[in-house]
């Protein structure tokens, strides 16, 4: 009876290794925030890979610093009353083309990338990978990718979100839902005591804003589908990237232009003081995320 134990247990191990040894990807935890993306790259892919994040990052460096000052200067836009909408929206110009710039950047990192890996190894790295660079991530180093943990785990919640009687509505900064007396707990407007009058305003204007902003999203998916399918493979078409990001990017704007729109309309409803508030809870809440 032992020894068919023993047996036993001698197969069950076997059948989990060979098991291990067939899987194609090697996905281990390895130091915080990377993970090991392939176990059968050579020492010449690592080495290029290496060479070719260093070159990319280098590349990308002066972008993300304009793109930190450009965000600084919305956010100082989007809170010196009056708002100056006509700076507004050339600050959103500047960051849209910025962004749409780095995302070219991106794609054509990506594509340079799987120039060194085998058809197998490409098919790995989309699949693993959602074709190419989500959010918040990166190839690094020698066939490493590292992650930012924070990434998209907030809510998509519109920042303006607020409630109506108990706990209706939808959206908020960190994508919760429900409140507490008409306003949204852990809200945008939380504790800033709005009255019935600016609540009800809140309310209309938020799904006025949710409304125009629903089309655009909607054209926006499609684009990126398309995209993806575009970015598929080792032989693309840049051009026709170039193009769709282009697409993508005017749609972008457009919402971006609504959304300062639907800032500045919301603030013109508060007081100086619930302005201060609630600009302070949204600097409070930048610091939080940033640690």
């Amino acid at each position: 009876m032992k020894n068919k134990v023993i047996t036993s247990v001698i197969v069950i191990v076997m059948i989990l290794s060979v098991a291990q040894a067939q899987r194609p990807i090697s996905y281990q935890k390895g130091n915080k925030g990377q993970s090991t993306w392939r176990s059968d790259l050579s020492q010449d892919q690592k080495d290029q890979l290496k060479a070719k994040q260093t070159s990319y990052k280098m590349a990308i460096k002066s972008n993300k610093n304009q793109l930190n000052e450009l965000m600084a200067r919305k956010r100082t836009l989007e809170t010196t009353d009056p708002v100056d909408a006509k700076a507004l929206y050339k600050c959103l110009a500047s960051i849209n083309e910025l962004k749409s710039e780095m995302q070219k950047q991106s794609i054509r990192h990506q594509q340079d990338v799987k120039s060194v890996l085998t058809d197998e190894q490409v098919l790995a790295f989309e699949s693993k990978k959602g074709n190419g660079y989500k959010k918040g991530q990166s190839c690094d180093g020698p066939g490493q990718y590292q992650g930012n943990k924070k990434g998209n785990k907030r809510g998509r919640g519109h920042q303006y979100g607020q409630g109506s009687g108990k706990g209706q509505g939808q959206g908020t900064a960190n994508g919760k839902r429900g409140g507490n007396k008409g306003q949204r707990k852990n809200g945008r407007f939380e504790k800033l005591n709005l009255t019935e009058d600016q609540m009800a305003f809140m309310e209309k204007s938020r799904l006025d804003f949710m409304k125009t902003q629903q089309g655009l999203m909607n054209q926006l998916n499609e684009l990126s589908a398309k995209l993806k399918t575009s970015t598929t493979g080792k032989a693309v078409d840049l051009k026709n990237i170039d193009k769709i990001i282009d697409q993508q990017s005017k749609i972008k704007l457009q919402m971006a232009q609504k959304k300062a729109d639907h800032i500045i309309e919301v603030r013109e409803q508060l007081t100086d003081e619930q302005k201060l508030m609630l600009d302070t809870k949204h600097s409070r809440g930048r610091r939080m995320a940033m640690r």
